[in-house]
């Protein structure tokens, strides 16, 4: 990274020419040291009298990683005790530590332009940047063992271990793994373990990669014994965690998460003078029995004192909204292998599981090649908001994972000039040569187009039209590789999808750089698994026949909350909750997010009547699946309570008030009555636009 330093900007450029340019005001150079420990982060100090950063998804936190409302609430100025943190995700990725010459708060000014910092005094500023997710990788032999050794030193990258090892702010890319000699780790991860937090693991992969969130979050190192179950091994202190016997490890992964943010909440209150920040639906450490001036700094002493508690881990959590992101995989050592870089975003992993085929609606398309069955199975294991499932059988919920299975890439950062590229393609011709009528292809395809049109959000899309595509049409159309393909039409499982001369078998595709798609046509699922292999993050299918009279709304809603920062999985759910349907389903990582939204987590926003006619009840809910350390401020009414993503906010909100809040959210969409708006149509809300 070079750091210029000119009289009124910070001009920051990686080694690939990628920029950042934060705005300063009286600019001192000085020797202070920081806070911000990060690996992979280049940091500069300085203080200054103002600090602005662009608005490219500028997330605002407290030295907790709590997110305040500085970003997400209405423009105008808000005022903050510090320290203050700052998380910028862009080409260049920043996260800034503010303090106060004399402690006092800061003024956090939002506009359309970016946040800006200005304090009566002079800001002291941390500033570390880096390139977003620079992956290193670790080579391994390929066997149990070889796994074991990779998760013992895949947390080199990690920033801290203490309470702060669960809030966003910290999170990192993880290398990938692959196989061949062992070779020795960069620079980057020559940590190999911390000494308080032991695993001694049998040789079965299953229980291996049921401990995989909890060795990568205490930072343990795995060693292969010839024991019967695991044992952990916490401060000198032992535990069995298991499949089989004592505590689940996910159990207690997910316990020393959540109670190392109740422990970061405290802390954080301490530090800023007595402020007191409530959780809502959530317990506090006293209520636990928990003293936290007692919890220990380090994973392996603070995991005992947990785990020793009077009241029990399952009953612990049950006081916790449920957890984000569940992947129920296959124990393979290539499905293993793919799961490592994914830790990075708290899942839990389970072993697959389901109750038995589902028969009531059969898919008959084949796993490898046409002309075999999948079963489509009730999944039994996996009980968070969003699940993958990387094994045999196509979950009747969650979404379906491949062995070719890679994770997402970033987000495009629509705020920072980039663009989205969308091509929307129809064809009307059926397998018998036929031509459809009634709700036609064309019809679907213009409602996705128009869609764009009428609510074009604060970026630019460039929206490609294909009408009644050749083969080779099609196929280039898929090739150039799209952000958001949108096909409209008929396929069928043998043959692919219907071109106006013949159809096209997506194992003809070469590698593309198509990020998401949806085939809206019956029977998708073996074109949509071909794309995922070729090259594309994930994408919507069909079983056997999608409603045509639900087609059209359904294809265009998803698109539009896909391009507004929504993760694909949960943009599916939102719309066929809408439009009572489970006709879709997703192949590839639900996670995929195609763009940033202004928001870190883009809320649900639910409206419903009340007795008077003049006030509404609105329920906001952060449920994507991930970022599940963020603690969001309250929207309206609550300041100093913060909810965890998972649990809502409601509020009853008269009718002029909820129309303020829409004018400066237009691009959140609102489900009310069963329906989903936009901001931009107000004829439900009987207010003029």
């Amino acid at each position: 990274m070079q750091f210029d330093f000119g009289d009124q900007e910070l001009r920051v450029t990686d080694h690939e020419g990628s920029t950042l340019r934060v705005g300063l005001k009286n600019c001192g150079i000085d020797g202070l040291g920081g806070p911000i420990v990060a690996r992979g982060y280049e940091t500069v100090t300085f203080t200054a009298e103002s600090l602005s950063l662009p608005d490219i998804n500028v997330a605002v936190l407290d030295t907790s990683g709590r997110q305040v409302d500085a970003t997400t609430g209405d423009r105008g100025t808000k005022r903050h005790r510090t320290p203050v943190q700052l998380r910028v995700d862009g080409a260049v990725r920043a996260r800034c530590w503010v303090e106060t010459g004399a402690g006092e708060p800061v003024e956090l000014l939002e506009s359309s332009d970016g946040v800006r910092l200005v304090c009566e005094t002079r800001l002291h500023v941390w500033l570390g940047c880096k390139r977003p997710n620079e992956r290193h990788t670790i080579t391994v032999p390929r066997s149990i063992a070889g796994v074991a050794d990779a998760l013992s030193r895949i947390h080199g990258v990690a920033e801290r271990f203490d309470y702060d090892r669960a809030s966003p702010f910290a999170s990192t890319a993880l290398p990938r793994v692959e196989w061949g000699e062992r070779t020795p780790p960069p620079d980057e991860l020559r940590i190999d373990g911390r000494p308080d937090v032991l695993f001694r693991v049998p040789r079965r992969l299953d229980e291996l990669a049921l401990l995989m969130p909890l060795v990568y979050y205490t930072g343990g190192v795995v060693t292969i014994t010839p024991e019967s179950d695991p044992v952990a091994e916490f401060a000198g202190d032992e535990f069995q965690i298991g499949r089989r016997v004592g505590y689940d490890p996910d159990v207690v992964f997910r316990l020393l998460f959540r109670l190392d943010r109740l422990l970061a909440l405290e802390e954080s209150s301490d530090e800023q003078k007595g402020a007191e920040y409530e959780l809502v639906d959530a317990p506090s450490l006293d209520e636990l029995g928990l003293d936290a001036s007692t919890l220990a700094d380090d994973p392996g002493p603070r995991a005992k004192q947990y785990l020793r508690m009077d009241e029990s881990p399952d009953d612990v959590l049950s006081r916790f909204p449920d957890w984000h992101l569940s992947v129920s995989i296959n124990p393979t050592l290539e499905n293993v292998r793919r799961v490592v870089p994914t830790l990075c975003d708290w899942p839990v992993i389970r072993i697959a599981e389901h109750d038995g085929v589902v028969v009531d609606n059969p898919m008959e398309r084949p796993e490898e090649g046409h002309g075999g069955v999948v079963e489509k199975v009730k999944r039994v294991s996996g009980e968070a908001r969003t699940n993958g499932w990387l094994a045999q059988g196509v979950p009747t919920t969650g979404f379906k994972l491949f062995s070719e299975w890679t994770d997402p890439g970033d987000p495009i950062d629509t705020e920072d000039g980039e663009s989205i590229t969308v091509t929307v393609a129809h064809c009307s011709r059926k397998a018998d040569g036929s031509y459809g009528t009634g709700a036609t292809s064309e019809q679907e395809a213009a409602a996705v187009r128009h869609g764009f049109e009428r609510h074009p959000g604060d970026f630019d899309t460039t929206v490609r039209t294909v009408e009644e595509p050749t083969v080779d049409e099609l196929a280039s159309a898929v090739e150039d590789g799209p952000d958001l393909f949108y096909f409209a039409g008929h396929a069928t499982d043998e043959d692919g999808i219907v071109c106006d001369d013949g159809t096209l078998d997506g194992t003809v595709l070469d590698d593309t750089g198509l990020r998401v798609f949806f085939l809206n046509a019956c029977e998708t699922y073996s074109v949509g698994r071909e794309l995922v292999r070729s090259g594309a993050a994930a994408g919507v299918v069909t079983g056997d026949i999608a409603a045509t009279f639900e087609a059209s709304p359904i294809g265009s809603d998803w698109a539009l909350l896909m391009a507004r920062g929504w993760a694909i999985q949960t943009a599916l759910d939102r719309v066929q909750s809408v439009y009572d349907s489970d006709d879709y389903f997703v192949v590839g990582d639900g996670r995929e997010v195609v763009t940033q939204s202004d928001a870190t987590l883009p809320p649900t926003v639910r409206v419903s009547d009340t007795d008077s006619d003049d006030t509404y009840r609105v329920e906001i809910t952060h449920d994507q699946p991930f970022d599940p350390g963020a603690i969001m401020n309250g929207t309206f009414d609550d300041d100093g309570h913060g909810r965890i993503p998972g649990t809502g906010s409601v509020h009853h909100l008269s009718r002029e008030r909820l129309s303020e809040w829409l004018d400066d959210h237009l691009d959140s969409p609102v489900f009310y009555d069963d329906d989903l708006y936009w901001p931009q149509q107000r004829e439900w809300l009987n207010t003029p636009e």
